[in-house]
């Protein structure tokens, strides 16, 4: 059965749906009731998950006095038939949030997750520590360098490692992620410590550190240049998400954006580097899954973002985040505005 429904260019129905929202002055969760229409559809119409029907859209209208045609011609929409067993199959627009990704978007070629570390040296107390090197590429392997490329620092020459994190909201981080991920990578249980003004471990392993920088060819000292190793550059999306989770859950930024009396509504995930190598790597991976990124450049950092309903539910699908501030935060949101989480 053939429905109605208004075609909308892209986010002109989420204007429409915002615009009307505000001038009925009505909160969210009175939205849908003002209306005449179920809230989580008014929610899935804002995100633009479906195409509005033309009843609701007169609906809209009506409640508010506005001209139908009029009002279509504003916002540039037009009147279509929509089969809903067949609609949108082959789009990348409304109704799908790209949380179905082709292999062939990821265009490394390399596969292969094999690690040689035959001249990877082993010092005394690594031996008597239990030491052991990952051989293959693991998820948790790529997360955990995911989280060096964000918190952490390698030495240039000591057989230094660290990762730290705020002392004042990331202790639970470190806690139940962090060092439970070493473990499993390295079997090393590190010494969490409360430093003077930051949270997590200092270590000293020749093994480790040789690693890094000779298996993985991870960047040593200063942050300027670094990047994603290409080690672990591979085509295998849940190695590439792995890293993205580690390094956004240690040096990312989960917020909601306000708009008028909407308080807190719009999500945006952003991260920030002084190397413009390890931006332009972060964002050619969040590409490559499928997400639409923004690069920025300050004086003195460069700047990856990710705005909109979109890009933070593919965000939540694909990689996620294991950072109890970031769920925290994202709890919060879904509680304040439930039909659109």
């Amino acid at each position: 059965m053939l429905k109605e429904r208004v075609q909308f260019p892209e986010k002109n129905q989420a204007d429409f749906i915002m615009e009307t929202k505000i001038q009925s002055k009505k909160i969210w969760k009175e939205t849908g009731e003002y209306f005449g229409i179920p809230y989580n559809t008014i929610g899935s119409y804002w995100k633009e998950n479906i195409r509005i029907s033309l009843k609701d859209f007169r609906k809209i209208c009506n409640k508010l006095n506005l001209d139908v045609e009029k009002t279509l011609e504003k916002y540039k929409g037009k009147v279509v038939f929509w089969k809903p067993e067949r609609a949108f199959q082959n789009s990348i627009y409304l109704g799908l949030n790209k949380t179905e990704l082709s292999p062939s978007k990821i265009k490394f070629r390399n596969g292969s997750k094999k690690l040689s570390n035959e001249k990877i040296n082993f010092s005394n107390k690594d031996l008597k520590k239990g030491i052991v090197l990952p051989k293959t590429i693991t998820p948790e392997l790529a997360e955990e360098t995911g989280m060096f490329l964000g918190d952490g620092f390698i030495s240039s020459g000591r057989y230094e490692c660290r990762l730290k994190g705020n002392k004042n909201n990331e202790i639970e981080y470190y806690q139940k992620i962090v060092k439970p991920i070493i473990k499993k990578v390295y079997n090393l249980e590190v010494n969490l410590k409360d430093y003077k003004t930051s949270y997590g471990f200092e270590l000293y392993s020749k093994a480790i550190w040789e690693f890094k920088t000779k298996t993985l060819n991870q960047n040593k000292g200063k942050k300027i240049d670094f990047g994603v190793p290409e080690k672990l550059k591979i085509n295998d999306k849940e190695v590439l998400s792995a890293i993205l989770r580690g390094y956004f859950d240690t040096d990312g930024n989960f917020y909601f954006k306000s708009q008028g009396k909407n308080k807190n509504y719009y999500p945006v995930i952003s991260a920030c580097s002084v190397s413009e190598k390890l931006s332009r790597d972060i964002a050619e991976l969040l590409e490559m899954l499928g997400f639409n990124i923004k690069i920025y450049k300050s004086k003195k950092y460069w700047e990856v973002k990710m705005n909109g309903y979109k890009n933070f539910s593919l965000y939540q699908k694909l990689i996620g985040t294991n950072q109890p501030k970031n769920i925290k935060k994202i709890n919060e949101w879904r509680n304040l505005y439930p039909g659109l989480a």
